[in-house]
């Protein structure tokens, strides 16, 4: 249940990252594009992360 919950704020805040970065790319405004693609980046940085690590850890424990 723990795992679902953070997968999902990091899915949620890669959405909110494109969402922020597309409305201040379209409207010209640089701190809120670059702020969303802050956000959308670090989002995607840490959820590959996340599942290589579970990945890892899977494949380590089989063994």
């Amino acid at each position: 249940m723990k795992k679902n919950a953070v997968e999902w704020s990091l899915f949620i805040g890669t959405f909110t990252g494109m969402v922020l970065s597309l409305i201040g790319g379209f409207s010209g405004v640089r701190e809120i594009y670059l702020i969303g693609l802050i956000l959308a980046f670090g989002s995607m940085f840490t959820l590959i992360i996340k599942g290589l690590v579970d990945l890892f850890w899977r494949t380590w424990k089989t063994r």
